[in-house]
Formats: C-alpha cells, sequence, structure tokens
C-alpha cells in the first residue's frame, strides 16, 4: 500500500497525538486506611471508624459525557 505524503503525515500526527495523550495522563492513586473496628453502614458518617479515612475527590465523570463534573 502507497501512502502519499499527505496520508503519512497525518498518520504520523495521529500516533503522536495518541503517544502524547498516554504520557501525560496522570496516575491517580487511593491509600487504603486499616482499622481495627467495624463500621456501621447506615448512610450516616458520624461513626469514628468514617473519621478515619482520608477522603478523596477529583471525580471526573466517563459516562454519558466524559471529562464532565459528576
Amino acid at each position: 500500500m502507497i501512502f502519499s505524503p499527505l496520508r503519512r503525515s497525518y498518520f504520523l500526527l495521529i500516533i503522536f497525538l495518541l503517544a502524547f495523550q498516554s504520557i501525560t495522563a496522570q496516575q491517580k492513586s487511593i491509600k487504603a486506611v486499616k482499622v481495627n473496628d467495624t463500621p456501621v453502614i447506615d448512610g450516616l458518617l458520624n461513626d469514628a471508624v468514617w473519621q478515619k479515612g482520608i477522603p478523596i475527590s477529583d471525580f471526573w465523570q466517563q459516562e454519558p459525557v466524559p471529562g464532565n463534573n459528576p
């Protein structure tokens, strides 16, 4: 298959953009906290065990519109 110079340029541009996107993506991590007590699962956060957890934020929506705030 013979590529014209313009098609080759478009192909290389797409490859570059895909590679650049994966390089610049930030790897996020969450650290779990070990507790000795069992938390009460009742929807209320006033239990002392819940206070030991590290809150996380900065969530991004994936569906229906990727990138929006949830």
